[in-house]
Order: C-alpha cells, then sequence, then structure tokens
C-alpha cells in the first residue's frame, strides 16, 4: 500500500492546501505564520483540515450581501431597510 492510501481526503499537507485554496505555498505559509490559517503540526510539517479550510473560506464571504449600506452612484441602498 502507498502512503497515500493512509491519508484521509480531509486531511492535507500544505501544497494540497495551497492548491486547494489556489494560492502558491509561499502565500499559505505566510498567512499561517499570520494567525489567519488554521493548522496541525505533525512532526516537522504541517497538515491542515478540509473542513477547517472551507469554514474559513465561508467566513471570509464578500459579495452581494457584504457591506450593503454602501450607497450605489444611483442613490440606491442595495436593499437595506431603514
Amino acid at each position: 500500500m502507498n502512503e497515500q492510501s493512509y491519508i484521509s481526503p480531509d486531511v492535507m499537507t500544505t501544497k494540497e492546501a495551497a492548491h486547494y485554496l489556489r494560492v502558491s505555498t509561499k502565500r499559505l505559509l505566510n498567512m499561517v505564520s499570520q494567525g489567519l490559517i488554521p493548522y496541525r503540526k505533525l512532526g516537522r510539517t504541517n497538515r491542515y483540515y478540509k473542513n477547517e479550510l472551507d469554514q474559513l473560506l465561508n467566513e471570509n464571504r464578500k459579495g452581494p450581501n457584504y457591506g450593503n449600506n454602501v450607497r450605489r452612484k444611483n442613490g440606491d441602498m442595495g436593499g437595506v431597510l431603514l
């Protein structure tokens, strides 16, 4: 059996987590050192739980419901009820 068969798909290496988040490995490690990305130490290597990375992405969501109190050019408040 190869090593990959023992590793849960929900636990990722640094390289796998960077690929999953679509950032460089260097950027991921910078975010880890800034305390922005949760991880676990396994010996000398970091491991990342997929569900924690998903949660991080969901918590940092930006989009239509983000910043609704910003007035648009036409004066519309973007559906905000005052």
